[in-house]
């Protein structure tokens, strides 16, 4: 059964956000990409888990992981096996040895992806966007479910543009940023976490179907056309294909969430998806919340002011510490209750209020934060 199917996936999910601490978005990500059969692109430090992650997600599946850190060396016979010789002498036909490789991969890893050579793009392009690999003349379509490309940085030149423009989910992983969860890590034991539970490929490709034949109403395309137009006032231009799989995303996004067809609340998932250059993230998160409902924009406001008090308050010491922590806890009382009326306000407009909640709880872990290190004598 799909639905017993769709717990599992979910417990699982839950499962991992407790293994990978501070992760928890890109951890959504991941199991959105997965039921939407999209690519996903993790930019970040060596040792921040990008790896772990991966295989995690494949053993929850029962799917085949294929992992390969690419350089400007790399050649197709890394991606899609070496030239099976027997076939060649017995049967006088080019073929691959491609078992155990991208070739019949589930989920794929593809470390360092900008250093690709250019004799390896095309290759990439294709298997990444058409989820095919051609052979002897002939097309092999490909079992892969998801890619996971991931780099310690953003791709510099026109080159690496065509491969960039094939992750459409984008999301950047740190280091582990809070006391209480660096403790935990090192508590934990030293070996890589494996899923209690998992489901079949075939039950995923169940789902995956389910979440395809979801409906997109056109109250949610009326909407993504005005975002797509005030993102052109602010000259971002995002291509067609895009735009189409953002729908194929929020579909599988909606879906996991357990609904019939894709709903406001899931337009914020957008934020993941709109953006080329980082430095546009923030603009259209701002603008997607806006566009959705202008009284969540006042709540993003209440938590950027969360985070300032944070940092600063973090760079204190000593005595002037003390002080910036009494004033902090004031601040995130006062915020807390201002996210309360902001919550009152979207309820009586009968929308759901999962961001709003999403925003509080991280002004209350500030709170308790301070509050500790106050009770410590700090």
């Amino acid at each position: 059964m799909t639905e017993d199917s769709r717990q599992v996936l979910n417990k699982i999910k839950k499962e991992m956000k407790n293994h990978f601490l501070e992760m928890d978005e890109i951890i959504e990500g991941l199991f959105t990409a997965l039921l939407a059969e999209q690519n996903i692109l993790l930019i970040g430090p060596p040792g921040s888990a990008k790896t772990q992650i991966s295989k995690f997600i494949a053993k929850a599946i029962n799917g085949e992981f294929f992992d390969q850190l690419m350089t400007k060396h790399t050649v197709p016979e890394e991606l899609f096996g070496p030239i099976d010789i027997i076939a060649m002498r017995e049967e006088k036909k080019f073929k691959r040895a491609s078992q155990g490789t991208l070739a019949t991969a589930d989920i794929a890893l593809l470390d360092e992806i900008w250093k690709s050579s250019s004799a390896i793009v095309n290759y990439l392009l294709r298997a990444l966007n058409e989820r095919e690999f051609k052979e002897n003349g002939k097309t092999i379509p490909l079992p892969l479910k998801m890619a996971i490309g991931c780099s310690n940085e953003y791709p510099q030149g026109e080159e690496t543009s065509a491969i960039y423009d094939r992750f459409n989910l984008k999301y950047e992983t740190t280091y582990i940023e809070e006391d209480k969860n660096f403790i935990s890590l090192l508590n934990s034991k030293d070996i890589d976490p494996v899923p209690s539970d998992s489901i079949s490929i075939k039950d995923l490709q169940k789902m995956i179907e389910e979440s395809k034949s979801l409906l997109c109403p056109d109250p949610i395309i009326e909407t993504m056309t005005e975002m797509r137009r005030e993102l052109k006032n602010q000259g971002i231009i995002l291509s067609p294909r895009r735009w189409k799989k953002a729908i194929r995303l929020l579909k599988a996004h909606a879906y996991l969430r357990g609904a019939k067809e894709i709903e406001e609340d899931d337009l914020s998932f957008l934020g993941n998806i709109l953006w080329n250059d980082p430095q546009q993230k923030q603009i259209i998160i701002k603008l997607i919340h806006k566009t959705i409902n202008p009284i969540i924009q006042k709540a993003l406001e209440i938590l950027d002011m969360a985070n300032e008090v944070m940092t600063e308050i973090n760079k204190k010491t000593g005595s002037q510490k003390g002080a910036a922590l009494i004033e902090g806890r004031s601040k995130f009382v006062a915020m807390r209750k201002d996210l309360n009326i902001i919550k009152k306000q979207i309820e009586d407009q009968g929308k759901q209020t999962s961001k709003i909640d999403e925003i509080y709880n991280k002004v209350s872990e500030y709170q308790r934060n301070v509050a500790e290190e106050l009770l410590n004598g700090v």
